[in-house]
């Protein structure tokens, strides 16, 4: 009996890989992960997998501050002033690098680091072709910056700075809410726009086509503007007393996820059988 359900666990492991593999899967209901503490960015929010560590900013004028938080949300640098009306915070996997996008002065930036992985303020201006006064997503596989202002339109730019067909989002199918303004998050695994529903709090899910996919009830409310990121497979929006930033899921794991889960529970059924 022993051996038959470890059997039916592994095969119901396969298939929940497989189907996870094909499709996007939404939570109907949003899981909170981190709360980055101590401040509240206005931009979009980056992670850099190498320190482990997030940064976002300020935005609005140049003598903004930046921060940088570990990876349980304590926050470790407050970067004063920051000298760059920054709008977007990314991390570059093809150069190691975190970038922001910046509407003064009108850029790309490679943000300086140090050793620790904070902010030194030694920060280029490597594409000045490319900048923007609202929070864009950066897809890089594509090589792509997604922006939104209002209505149901993404715009797209290129990383050399030519502006591509935009992406029309199906709303009618979402229940045509009204989406804060100026932000757009881009999952690289699922290969997905995100985007906040201000008119009943919840997280959209979009594919390149436009095509809706599904929402994630979020338990806080939604901002008006700003305030959104999307970094490390996790939403980020400001916490319910304006300050703080709250992390969260809005996706089922993905199937490297399930596959570690399922390796670990067939392992334990095997022990206990074999004691």
């Amino acid at each position: 009996m022993r051996q038959f359900t470890t059997l039916v666990i592994a095969v119901a492991c396969t298939l929940m890989s497989t189907q996870t593999t094909h499709a996007v899967t939404v939570l109907p209901n949003a899981y909170p992960t981190i709360i980055l503490s101590g401040q509240t960015p206005q931009s979009t929010i980056a992670h850099h997998p190498g320190f482990d560590q997030y940064y976002a900013s300020q935005t609005g004028y140049p003598t903004a501050k930046a921060y940088v938080w570990d990876a349980s949300g304590t926050l470790l640098q407050t970067h004063y002033p920051l000298n760059i009306d920054g709008r977007s915070w990314n991390y570059n996997p093809g150069t190691g690098n975190i970038e922001m996008v910046a509407y003064s002065p009108y850029g790309l930036y490679t943000m300086g680091l140090d050793a620790a992985g904070l902010l030194t303020g030694a920060d280029t201006n490597t594409n000045p072709a490319v900048g923007s006064g609202l929070l864009p997503a950066y897809d890089a596989p594509r090589d792509l910056f997604y922006s939104f202002a209002s209505g149901n339109i993404v715009q797209v730019q290129s990383g050399g700075g030519v502006w591509q067909t935009p992406i029309t989002l199906d709303l009618a199918s979402a229940g045509s809410p009204t989406l804060t303004y100026y932000f757009v998050g881009y999952d690289q695994t699922r290969d997905v726009l995100i985007t906040l529903d201000h008119t009943n709090d919840r997280a959209l899910v979009h594919d390149l086509t436009g095509a809706y996919i599904g929402a994630s009830q979020l338990p806080i409310g939604t901002p008006v503007n700003y305030f959104g990121g999307y970094a490390n497979g996790q939403l980020f929006i400001k916490g319910p007393l304006g300050v703080d930033s709250h992390g969260f899921d809005i996706f089922t794991p993905e199937p490297a996820t399930i596959s570690l889960m399922c390796i670990g529970a067939v392992a334990i059924l095997r022990r206990r059988n074999n004691a």
